[in-house]
């Protein structure tokens, strides 16, 4: 913000009615617009309209690998913001080495499906060990029933390990 301040001579104004919620967006009053920022489920609950041409290029900025970030003002989508979050250089090094152990790989992302599925085909998860779109809430109740499953070679649960990157991942 400093950084955009400085450089670009924009101002900030201090949106009123702020509210925040985990895993899914922002939204905020600012010069009278209701804004709102976050994934398409969040824009669904507040009754913002995805029209066409925003769809497709959600659409385009997910099958790139990239996280797409929905604006909408009033009931209205205006616009996508693609987040680039690159893949660690060792992931699929790892996740080949864990494959090799036995061990069952996963992945349990907020993020979206076509987006996971992107991540999980570079680095080596199957498809069917992809759970996209799941809130921090879930996340945790995934793992409680991973956890719960018998291993077929076992009368003991298995063992399950979680790795997260970020606050949405702690009651995981």
């Amino acid at each position: 913000v400093d950084y955009a301040k400085r450089t670009c001579k924009v101002s900030f104004v201090t949106p009123s009615d702020f509210v925040s919620e985990t895993g899914l967006g922002i939204c905020g009053t600012v010069n009278e617009h209701k804004v709102f920022i976050g994934n398409e489920p969040w824009l669904e609950q507040n009754k913002v309209t995805v029209g066409d041409r925003i769809r497709n290029d959600l659409i385009n900025v997910q099958e790139t690998g990239q996280i797409a970030v929905l604006v909408g003002v009033n009931d209205e989508a205006v616009g996508v913001i693609a987040i680039h979050d690159p893949i660690k250089r060792e992931a699929a090094t790892v996740i080949n080495i864990l494959q090799a152990m036995g061990i069952n790989v996963y992945m349990c992302t907020g993020d979206n499906r076509i987006v996971a599925l992107s991540v999980a085909e570079k680095i080596g998860i199957p498809r069917q060990n992809v759970h996209a779109q799941v809130t921090p809430a879930n996340k945790a109740q995934l793992i409680n029933h991973l956890h719960k499953q018998n291993d077929a070679n076992s009368s003991s649960p298995p063992v399950v390990m979680f790795v997260g990157d970020g606050v949405n991942d702690s009651p995981a």
